[in-house]
């Protein structure tokens, strides 16, 4: 979506998910697991679009890490279903609290 480089678009994902965890702590160990470790599953499902391109990915394992989470969540409807909702409530309550 006319980003340069592939560090600007990582450098964005890494700055709402710190926003989100400052913001929405609930909704966020929700969406992404721990503000620390690996994404969770949702988290990184919801973010394999931005990895679609394999030559722009500098790191093997974070273009695995997403597609395997990809892979895994469009099996299973319930989990799914279970991302959606947890990415809705983050956004929701992000929304809510836009001008914190």
């Amino acid at each position: 979506y006319g980003k340069l480089s592939e560090d600007c678009l990582i450098q964005e994902l890494e700055e709402k998910r710190c926003l989100s965890f400052q913001i929405c702590a609930q909704e966020a160990r929700a969406y992404y697991g721990t503000p620390s470790t690996t994404k969770s599953v949702c988290a990184s499902w919801a973010e394999a679009f931005c990895f679609g391109n394999p030559a722009l990915i500098m790191e093997e394992h974070v273009l695995d890490q997403h597609l395997r989470a990809s892979e895994q969540v469009n099996r299973d409807k319930r989990l799914k279903a279970n991302c959606r909702k947890v990415a809705m409530d983050l956004a929701k309550c992000m929304q809510l609290k836009k001008n914190y």
